[in-house]
């Protein structure tokens, strides 16, 4: 994996944990999203979700962006039920939320500050 993203699948749970690191240019967005598949490949068959580390992530360019919302639109199609990102920074925010909207998944992905509110959102939604 790049040293701009981690993965960590807990198939237990059905959580793929993702720390993302530094700004992307839309390279890097464009392989992690052929890593994602992946790693996250064991849990698409059912529903899923994403717990996204989002501390060290650094705002990107449009193009960034828009690959970024076609990611979302796979993990749509593939079957995942939530979305929890640790945004502690709040200027990050707007741009994260931009993201949802252009993937489609703006109704199930939600923004914390801290990992733990983002693991008590996905435990009462079953995950």
């Amino acid at each position: 994996m790049a040293e701009n993203y981690i993965f960590n699948v807990d198939l237990k749970r059905k959580i793929i944990k993702e720390k993302i690191i530094g700004m992307w240019k839309k390279e890097i967005a464009v392989q992690y999203n052929e890593d994602f598949k992946k790693a996250v490949a064991p849990l698409i068959n059912e529903s899923w979700s994403k717990l996204v580390d989002l501390s060290e992530w650094v705002v990107s360019d449009q193009d960034t962006v828009d690959e970024i919302g076609k990611h979302l639109k796979w993990t749509l199609d593939n079957n995942m039920a939530f979305s929890a990102n640790i945004v502690p920074v709040s200027a990050k925010r707007l741009q994260l939320k931009r993201m949802f909207v252009e993937g489609g998944t703006d109704s199930f992905s939600d923004v914390f500050e801290t990992e733990k509110a983002a693991l008590d959102w996905l435990k009462e939604k079953g995950f």
